[in-house]
């Protein structure tokens, strides 16, 4: 089945209508807010959405970036999320993977779902002001 196929039968089976494309790439509203895009590159199927804007000031970033990061070693490991600059938005993101070899309408959607449980654990790790020591996530194996 083509790349184009799998992800109207996705949209189908998510009752989301047909869906079109641009550049090759896929864009999606999933819960009603979250902007995701979905495309092949390298062999690979990529979800990708963006979280927010990276603080202007560097001490700020510095520090943002380096408790955000912390947090994304659990999700590489357990979920393959990872966390991303966007340098040409100026901005973090998340992206999820999976091979394009083996890809199918669940694999998108468990890659799709992956991405936006995690989005919401992101959003609001953003929204502390500080990481709390006993924040530790909670994942089954």
């Amino acid at each position: 089945m083509s790349f184009e196929q799998l992800m109207n039968s996705y949209a189908a089976r998510q009752q989301m209508g047909e869906l079109e494309s641009e550049n090759d790439q896929y864009n999606l509203v999933v819960n009603d807010q979250i902007k995701i895009a979905c495309f092949l590159a390298n062999g690979r199927f990529y979800v990708y959405s963006i979280i927010a804007k990276l603080p202007e000031e560097n001490s700020k970033r510095e520090e943002l970036l380096t408790r955000l990061l912390k947090k994304n070693l659990a999700l590489v490991a357990y979920e393959r999320v990872s966390l991303c600059i966007d340098p040409d938005k100026n901005a973090l993101a998340l992206y999820a993977s999976a091979p394009a070899k083996s890809l199918s309408v669940d694999v998108i959607e468990q890659t799709i779902a992956a991405l936006a449980n995690n989005y919401e654990l992101f959003v609001q790790w953003l929204g502390q002001s500080a990481p709390s020591p006993g924040s530790a996530m909670m994942f089954m194996p």
